[in-house]
């Protein structure tokens, strides 16, 4: 059995719409493709500043910060 991903519809205003377009168009993929990366991307920077307040807050509970 394949991949499944579940459907979700986004509303987008026009002018990000057709700059993501332009976006995907370079870099050969489909609006739908450069969207996940665009939301992976985000998410991976989410996680790493989260990581970093974690982390810090681990500092803060040992004294040492």
């Amino acid at each position: 059995m394949g991949n499944y991903y579940t459907p979700y519809p986004i509303r987008i205003p026009e002018e990000l719409h057709g700059k993501i377009k332009k976006i995907a168009s370079t870099n050969n993929m489909s609006l739908n493709e450069q969207l996940k990366v665009i939301i992976e991307n985000y998410v991976d920077k989410q996680e790493e500043i989260i990581d970093c307040r974690d982390s810090e807050n681990d500092w803060e509970k040992t004294g040492i910060a």
